[in-house]
């Protein structure tokens, strides 16, 4: 069993992209995703969500055990928001106490969490370390960049039953009494709150609960350094999150996670750890929000270069992780080392099969978007008039009236089903293109791009061209989202058109007529279109 678990705001961008790499098919199998956040409302977790949901809708689409042999969208993906806001609703009525909105939310500060568990040590206690200010301020938002008053916290629910039946834990019992072996990723800021909390005691927690199952579990994850600059408060806005402080936060972390005992796993003879391996990065200076946020809606980063290393790092774990390596597995990418010199595809890890994998999910989106999206938002009569649906569904019979021309044999009940699947497809294409490849490629440090990846102007294009109908954008170049000289192999299809009559020469005719199920055909229609667009390159 495979589970991912993206911790905070930072985890939550990472775990997004981690879900683009899967449609790209740079991850396979099946995988369960727990969503880690204290602040239910932060905009980087709910962009998340969406992100997952709309992947699940492709997957069930281009997925299945009668159809082709899948490319586009291949990992199962299930997922569950573990939210430490239901943990302590739990907390409160295990310890009798009213669990209303009004007792929660006064709660729902340090001095509320640990108050009931041993209430006059626990007061004196809080007075030695923590000033009444934190002890009293709502906790609603997260730690924001408070790691130590999150760990009081987690210290607070992690040994109540509540905690112990969380659905995580669960997942994890019922694989391990299937006696398989659980594999276990976490992603997270290592500098900043909710992650720096929840990263290191999550994984402490799950070695306790299950330690006489040590070797059925391995356990990574990726540890983002700090990687973005802060703007400034707007007014009335406290600075309470301190850009200058994340840099001390990461030092100190860093060392304790490489030195202390028990922490990283040092060879195949160590029986007693937490992580079998570990990856850092990070990258100074980049721009990913435009307003300073201590949390909630507002809290919105741009995806950028880092959430790309950090969900390669997800794909390598997965993909190539071996628990026999005889040290210390510490990964850490190599980045340019001068301000002018950009990141491009040949400087990813494994660069050659990711290169080609992505750059083969950009030019099936912008198919999508400019070809088979375009031409079915046709009136009815033109669909059924066009070369590629006769061919597929095969023609009717010749009209007497010798100037009327063949139209194809597809229901109105199959034109709508194709109609409403290319719809959801486009959907996750023009995310793709507009939110993911466009948000990477503006990455920017304080020297300006860092980032050689995709062609922004060519994407803004894409959509623009997409929304003019289909014989304007039928011939529309595939490579537009694409930099100059990527893609110079002559068998790569430049044209929505080119992979028309590859199509049409290797799927044989009638192809919907001959096919039992619809939702079949479909689904080996866009197999076979995501294959041929990704060829050459």
């Amino acid at each position: 069993m495979n589970i991912i678990i993206p911790i905070g705001g930072t985890g939550a961008k990472a775990g997004e992209s981690l879900v683009y790499l899967m449609a790209a098919g740079l991850i396979k199998g099946s995988y369960e995703i727990f969503m880690i956040d204290k602040d239910k409302n932060c905009k980087n977790t709910t962009d998340e969500d969406e992100t997952i949901k709309s992947y699940r809708e492709v997957h069930k689409i281009c997925n299945g055990t009668d159809g082709a042999s899948p490319s586009l969208a291949e990992a199962t993906l299930e997922y569950q928001t573990l939210n430490f806001d239901d943990l302590l609703r739990d907390l409160l009525v295990e310890l009798d106490i009213d669990p209303t909105e009004d007792e929660r939310r006064r709660s729902d500060s340090l001095k509320g969490i640990t108050r009931p568990i041993d209430k006059s040590s626990n007061e004196e206690a809080l007075n030695l370390v923590y000033p009444k200010k934190w002890q009293e301020e709502n906790l609603g938002n997260g730690f924001q960049g408070r790691p130590f008053l999150g760990t009081a916290v987690f210290r607070a629910i992690e040994n109540t039953d509540s905690y112990r039946s969380n659905a995580l834990y669960t997942k994890i019992r019922n694989v391990l009494s299937q006696h398989e072996t659980v594999r276990i990723f976490l992603i997270a800021s290592i500098f900043g709150g909710t992650g720096a909390t929840f990263f290191p005691n999550i994984a402490k927690s799950i070695r306790k609960e299950f330690s006489d199952k040590q070797d059925k579990i391995q356990i990574s994850g990726a540890l983002m350094l700090p990687y973005f600059s802060l703007p400034e408060p707007g007014r009335g806005q406290d600075r309470i999150i301190r850009e200058e402080d994340f840099h001390k936060q990461a030092k100190i972390a860093v060392e304790q996670y490489l030195t202390a005992n028990n922490l990283l796993k040092k060879g195949t003879n160590d029986k007693n750890y937490i992580f079998d391996s570990l990856y850092f990065m990070g990258l100074s200076h980049v721009k990913t929000s435009e307003t300073y946020s201590l949390g909630g809606t507002t809290q919105v980063h741009k995806l950028c270069i880092m959430d790309l290393y950090a969900s390669l790092a997800v794909c390598d774990f997965f993909n190539h992780f071996d628990p026999n390596v005889n040290e210390k597995q510490i990964i850490v990418p190599v980045f340019p080392n001068r301000n002018d010199q950009n990141i491009d595809w040949t400087q990813l890890p494994n660069a050659g099969e990711i290169k080609r994998k992505l750059l083969g999910l950009t030019r099936f989106s912008t198919f999508i978007l400019v070809y088979l999206k375009p031409l079915l938002a046709q009136t009815p009569d033109k669909i059924r008039l066009n070369g590629l649906i006769g061919y597929l569904y095969g023609k009717e019979k010749s009209p007497k009236n010798i100037f009327k021309k063949r139209e194809a044999k597809i229901s109105d009940e199959q034109k709508t089903k194709l109609e409403e699947n290319i719809k959801t497809i486009g959907g996750f294409c023009k995310n793709y293109l507009t939110e993911y490849a466009l948000e990477i490629q503006s990455s920017q440090t304080n020297d300006g791009n860092i980032c050689n990846l995709f062609n922004k102007e060519g994407i803004r294009n894409i959509v623009t061209i997409s929304e003019q109908g289909f014989e304007k954008s039928k011939n529309y170049n595939l490579n537009t989202a694409i930099p100059d000289g990527i893609v110079t192999n002559r068998e790569c299809p430049s044209t929505g058109e080119d992979v028309v009559k590859i199509l049409m020469n290797e799927i044989p005719k009638e192809k919907a007529k001959n096919t039992n199920d619809h939702k079949t055909f479909i689904r080996q229609l866009l197999q076979k279109i995501y294959e041929i667009c990704g060829r050459g390159i």
